[in-house]
């Protein structure tokens, strides 16, 4: 590696009309590493998840992926490059199963070949624990094998960098702790993680980093042990249940 971090963001900037999502925010996420973006409801975060992968495009600022620009390109292209994005509502291809469902991924985020594509496929549906439910309807699937087949996917696609909005939403305890497992041995595998997440106890366990955005702006960053006491932190987002 020539010393450039895995993701990097100067200055991003989006507004919509009067409203200002995201303001000069600044983001650096090393080789291999996982850091968490936590803030309230309408502070920035899902905004930012959408320039970097591709989706919008900033009023200012830059992004850059081992170095090599990515504002201004297609989503699919910052795909092929290696950066994976899950959405809060995972969106399978329902008329098509959860086999099918990753292939497509393999084959239309990765670039590979149809063969390659398949291997790959039996692959992540083992990693996720979706093997035995490779040939049912991706439209049928509940909400946990939903976020586990968005991981599957986006895997699929070889990213070196995964940005999680959400993943671990309307999940269980248990469905959660069984997440978390996935997610720290998919870091473990050298995949960078960025991710939006309300669950603290999650972005305790697995983030080394964290960020905090508030109002489109960075109020605060650093190891989550530290941020989660910083009064600005508290006071905007946090409250009482930093350590539920």
């Amino acid at each position: 590696m020539s010393g450039e971090p895995l993701l990097e963001a100067r200055g991003l900037s989006k507004s919509f009309g009067a409203l200002r999502a995201l303001d000069g925010v600044n983001l650096r996420l090393e080789h291999g590493g996982a850091l968490g973006v936590i803030g309230p409801n309408g502070s920035g975060k899902s905004t930012m998840f959408r320039l970097l992968g591709g989706l919008m495009r900033p009023d200012a600022g830059q992004a850059f992926l081992e170095g090599r620009p990515i504002v201004g390109l297609a989503a699919w292209r910052v795909c092929r490059l290696g950066l994976a994005l899950t959405g809060q509502i995972p969106q399978p291809l329902s008329e098509l199963t959860v086999r099918e469902n990753v292939v497509a991924a393999a084959v239309f985020g990765g670039g590979l070949a149809m063969g390659a594509a398949r291997r790959a496929a039996e692959e992540h549906l083992a990693l996720t624990g979706l093997a035995a439910l490779a040939d049912a309807p991706s439209g049928r699937l509940t909400v946990v094998n939903r976020r586990r087949l968005e991981l599957a996917r986006a895997l699929a696609t070889r990213p070196k960098v995964i940005l999680l909005d959400e993943n671990l939403a309307g999940l269980t305890p248990v469905e959660t702790d069984q997440a978390l497992d996935l997610l720290r041995q998919i870091n473990a595998m050298g995949v960078g993680l960025l991710m939006v997440e309300h669950v603290m106890r999650a972005v305790l366990g697995i983030c080394r980093r964290v960020m905090v955005l508030d109002q489109g702006r960075l109020i605060a960053q650093g190891r989550p042990e530290e941020v989660v006491r910083e009064a600005a932190v508290i006071e905007a987002y946090l409250g009482s249940d930093v350590h539920a």
